[in-house]
């Protein structure tokens, strides 16, 4: 681990990066699901393990890649608590974490006095510029679009049978549809 420091925006940060070289298990194994598995987990890890820089949890950056995709339609604390299928109590720890850090501002729903309406700062505007998340998203396209498009329909029903309801059909949309809801 290697400890360093920053200024962004005025702001001074201290930042400690893991080396996220891939450490997973021998690519031939990757076909197999136990394989794959350990694939994915090595990959969110890396992510993760990146997302600390500019001093936020992984969980911060969720909120503010859901607030930044969610602007027009519910960006509130209850449709990001739908979306991320987190406890209300975490969600509000969270939010009041950024809003501390002048990064979100609230503001009472007009049509819904007991809602808060949650935006981004400028500051967390220029934030998003640093996603780590945006480096993933470099790695894949580089890929071909068939590939892209059986990740797409592979994670799409992974994540919807390990977080989705019992009965419940998947949802129509998904981040990785372009112009689809959410985009």
């Amino acid at each position: 681990m290697t400890m360093n420091s920053f200024e962004d925006n005025g702001r001074a940060f201290s930042v400690q990066t893991v080396n996220t070289s891939y450490s997973g298990p021998p690519l031939s194994q990757a076909v197999r699901p136990e394989g794959l598995a350990l694939l994915i987990d090595q990959a969110a890890r890396s992510v993760y393990t990146v997302s600390n820089n500019r001093g936020l949890t992984p969980a911060q950056w969720a909120v503010l890649r859901y607030l930044k995709r969610a602007r027009n339609t519910d960006p509130t604390m209850m449709g990001l608590v739908r979306y991320q299928k987190i406890a209300p109590a975490t969600a509000s720890e969270t939010i009041s974490l950024l809003v501390k850090r002048g990064l979100l501002e609230k503001e009472r729903d007009p049509n819904d006095r007991r809602q808060f309406l949650l935006r981004l700062t400028d500051d967390a505007e220029a934030l998003m510029e640093h996603d780590p998340l945006l480096q993933l998203s470099d790695a894949l396209a580089e890929m071909d679009e068939g590939t892209l498009n059986c990740m797409a329909d592979g994670l799409e029903r992974v994540l919807f049978k390990i977080v989705g309801a019992p009965g419940e059909k998947p949802p129509e949309t998904s981040p990785a549809r372009p112009g689809q809801q959410g985009d």
